[in-house]
């Protein structure tokens, strides 16, 4: 499954080591932050210092089985992003609008 997400920016503030800002907008309307390198946030290569931002990304990731009722959110999946993907705080499993989670054609 991939979850959607935007590009806020790309980062070359450490030359040996570029980063882009993805925004993933929160089943409860917040939106986490999230911080990596551009081809663990897009394989399609599409992150880029000379790309028009933001750029809509997907965010490979897992559908957590929860006992709770769609976190207060109707029509909220929990998840859990694949390869290390996290917010500043280490967080990486989020309640996400089912609408912008879809299956992956692998």
């Amino acid at each position: 499954m991939v979850a959607v997400g935007r590009t806020g920016r790309f980062s070359t503030s450490s030359v040996s080591t570029p980063t882009t800002e993805v925004h993933l907008q929160l089943a409860d309307g917040t939106v986490a932050q999230l911080f990596d390198k551009p081809p663990v946030m897009d394989r399609d290569d599409r992150l880029r210092p000379d790309s028009a931002y933001p750029v809509p990304v997907t965010l490979v990731c897992a559908i957590e089985p929860s006992e709770v009722a769609s976190h207060a959110v109707p029509a909220a999946l929990l998840v859990t992003l694949a390869h290390g993907v996290s917010d500043q705080s280490g967080v990486s499993t989020f309640w996400v609008r089912e609408q912008d989670v879809v299956r992956a054609d692998d």
